[in-house]
């Protein structure tokens, strides 16, 4: 995967993390505190037609390679996480 992401993307770029978990305030903040730190950055959010799912679509700077990969690392750890991409 990981020359293959060289392949693919040229850092630094912006890109998009699509985060689903359950709905619960946790979820939100464990979100919300992993990019807490990044400035130029989108944050929306998106509930399931049931209120059960969270949707969230995270945009934001990427400055290389191994900070895409620690972020998805991050993202994997997050309590309440069902999907991501």
């Amino acid at each position: 995967m990981k020359n293959r992401i060289d392949d693919l993307i040229e850092f630094p770029t912006q890109y998009i993390f699509k985060i689903i978990g359950i709905n619960t305030q946790t979820f939100k903040d464990n979100v919300i505190q992993l990019f807490h730190n990044k400035k130029n950055k989108t944050i929306k959010f998106n509930l399931s037609r049931s209120n059960k799912y969270l949707s969230v679509t995270v945009e934001v700077e990427i400055l290389d390679k191994e900070e895409l990969l620690e972020t998805y690392d991050k993202i994997k750890k997050i309590e309440g996480i069902t999907y991501f991409l």
